[in-house]
């Protein structure tokens, strides 16, 4: 997330500017990519290169600082990592409610139908890290 550091608030961006690629010029840009997305390396590249010739013409009083971006501290496989683990807890959140829901009303709590869903769970979460087995 970019925050300005003069109002301390998340910047919001409105205008969108276009830009074709051929694939070798995807290819160089994506395997080279500090910032984890290509859209925040062509901004922050542009934006330097732009305040760098700003400040090359204007008086010293003029001259304005470059901004960088927060780089992402998490890799692609991290963020999928993040992002499938966000997916299971919220297929446990499910699980939790409809028990509680099933315990608090009248039906009948079905505990075989449970224990499959999270040994289910186990078996995804071991598939994701099979170095604890």
């Amino acid at each position: 997330m970019e925050i300005d550091s003069v109002t301390k608030q998340k910047v919001v961006r409105e205008r969108t500017f276009k830009v074709r690629l051929s694939e070798s010029e995807y290819q160089l840009l994506d395997a080279n990519n500090p910032f984890g997305s290509i859209a925040k390396l062509l901004r922050q590249s542009a934006v330097d290169k732009a305040t760098k010739i700003y400040n090359s013409k204007a008086d010293d009083a003029e001259k304005i600082k470059s901004t960088k971006i927060v780089e992402s501290s998490y890799s692609k496989t991290e963020r999928n990592l993040i992002l499938e683990l966000g997916r299971i807890g919220n297929n446990v959140n499910q699980i939790a409610k409809a028990i509680n829901t099933d315990i608090a009303g009248t039906g009948t709590f079905d505990k075989v139908k449970l224990l499959h869903l999270l040994i289910s769970i186990d078996q995804q979460l071991r598939e994701l890290r099979p170095d604890d087995r």
